[in-house]
């Protein structure tokens, strides 16, 4: 048995067992690729596997619909890779431990990665059940979503006819996603050369913190560890002379990070001083911060003996930049109230080879304004001696107005859940856009299974929902 006993959809948690026991983080994902071509080959099904990796399997209709036009199945193969502090697990190598938490599947200590791998593993269960009625099926994996849609971007539609498509890639039961904005990944880089010095090194820890996804939880005004370690940094003038090379921050560009470290060389005389001062920042911050953040903490540990160390004044003198950098939402949209039209998120900060990395994930539904933040990050690169890069743009998906799929999607979830439908356009990147830029035309709507905390290592997906959903997809597909 399965970590799921006593389910209506045991071959998708037995799949989705199957992908999450072969590493699949972002530009790993080669395993997991061949695994998907060599189920294709088991089960008889045409298949192509492209350069990228990206997985295309076709399957022919169900008898008496074969012409019908094809529907596409869609979700991505790679995952955020994020795990807790002082977690020992190496993604490259490690399969994940998986754990049932009532009605939550998880995993211990890193994220789950159901963002996208429950897709892929509703799709295989699909594919593999001949007694379902269903048109033409064209379902594609692509690879690296996750750092900018990488997969889409190169893969080749010509061989795909479908005029329908069914993206997986949602994270709320009950809500069919009709749009989504465009994006793309900001790098600056800063040279931060280092010199030797006599001192001791203060570590420092900030961790705990909630962070969360840059789209569809940027409007949560969430503390971003990055920040609150600049500020950190900015309150401590002596006895705190300069920055060891070691300062890092987050994992994705497009996932707010949850805890920062750095390394800070301290004239030994200076210790006890510098200790009054931490305590004095940490009573305060955990006063005024855990009132929203509360596992949040701040602590430092010290060297024994002072020693000869590596630091960067650099990296002291670029500290008023991250005053200066724009961080979270910048416009919210007219149209529809609610929803974001305009943000970015400070995703990564690392030192490496005498350099100071920092990697936005910037969005908008407005393609202007999305260029002009772009413009806004380079400028300040320049202005403080760096120089930055664009890369991962995407286009994004404008809301359909007469779709046929999303009413018939919307009538049959009524009449099997006695509940309306809800619809969405959501501030996060899917690789809807890029499809509907190579398939004009398209008819689009993308959902799925309840999922909470996503690329973060409180991931977690909710049992019953996937079982309610993939009872959903089964249907739909039957009367399309």
């Amino acid at each position: 048995m399965g970590i799921v006993e006593h389910t209506s959809c045991p071959r998708v948690f037995d799949y989705f067992e199957e992908i999450a026991g072969i590493p699949h983080g972002s530009g790993n994902t080669k395993r997991l690729s061949e695994h998907c071509a060599a189920f294709a080959a088991a089960h008889g099904l045409t298949c192509r596997r492209d350069a990228a990796g990206n997985v295309v399997i076709h399957k022919p209709a169900s008898p008496g619909r074969e012409t019908e036009e094809a529907v596409l199945l869609q979700g991505h193969l790679d995952m955020v890779a994020a795990q807790e502090e002082g977690i020992a697990f190496d993604f490259l190598r490690d399969g994940l431990r998986l754990r049932r938490e009532g009605d939550f599947l998880t995993a211990d200590g890193t994220t789950l990665g159901g963002d996208d791998g429950i897709a892929v593993a509703m799709c295989l269960a699909i594919l593999e059940d001949d007694s379902l009625s269903h048109p033409p099926l064209e379902c594609v994996f692509t690879v690296d979503e996750e750092i900018g849609m990488l997969g889409a971007e190169a893969l080749d539609t010509s061989d795909l006819t479908a005029t329908r498509l069914l993206n997986l890639d949602c994270e709320e039961e009950g809500v069919l996603t009709v749009g989504c904005a465009g994006g793309s990944r900001v790098r600056l880089c800063f040279p931060a050369a280092g010199r030797e010095v006599m001192a001791l090194s203060c570590r420092i820890r900030i961790e705990g913190l909630i962070g969360g996804h840059s789209g569809t939880e940027i409007h949560r005004n969430r503390i971003n560890a990055t920040h609150l370690l600049a500020t950190l940094r900015s309150q401590l003038t002596e006895p705190c002379p300069a920055i060891r090379g070691e300062v890092a921050a987050g994992a994705a560009a497009h996932a707010s990070p949850s805890s920062a470290t750095a390394l800070l060389a301290v004239p030994t005389e200076k210790q006890a001083e510098m200790d009054s001062l931490l305590a004095a920042v940490q009573e305060t911050w955990q006063r005024e911060i855990r009132q929203t953040e509360p596992d949040f903490s701040l602590t430092w540990t010290w060297e024994a003996q002072p020693g000869l160390l590596t630091v960067s004044e650099e990296l002291t003198r670029l500290l008023p930049l991250f005053a200066q950098l724009p961080d979270g939402v910048q416009a919210m949209c007219e149209e529809l109230p609610d929803m974001v039209e305009t943000s970015l998120n400070l995703g990564i900060v690392k030192w490496e080879n005498n350099q100071l990395h920092l990697s936005f994930s910037v969005r908008s539904s407005v393609e202007e304004e999305k260029h002009a933040v772009e413009r806004e990050l380079l400028s300040l690169a320049e202005s403080y001696g760096g120089t930055a890069s664009v890369d991962g743009d995407y286009p994004g998906w404008p809301v359909q107005r007469d779709s046929r799929l999303r009413k018939t999607a919307s009538r049959l979830w009524e009449e099997m859940t006695g509940q309306p439908m809800r619809t969405e356009a959501i501030h996060a990147g899917l690789e809807c856009g890029i499809f509907l830029s190579k398939m004009p035309g398209l008819d689009i709507i993308a959902m799925g299974p309840e999922m909470q905390d996503i690329h973060t290592p409180r991931d977690r997906l909710s049992i019953s929902s996937t079982e309610r959903v993939y009872t959903f997809l089964r249907e739909l597909l039957a009367v399309l």
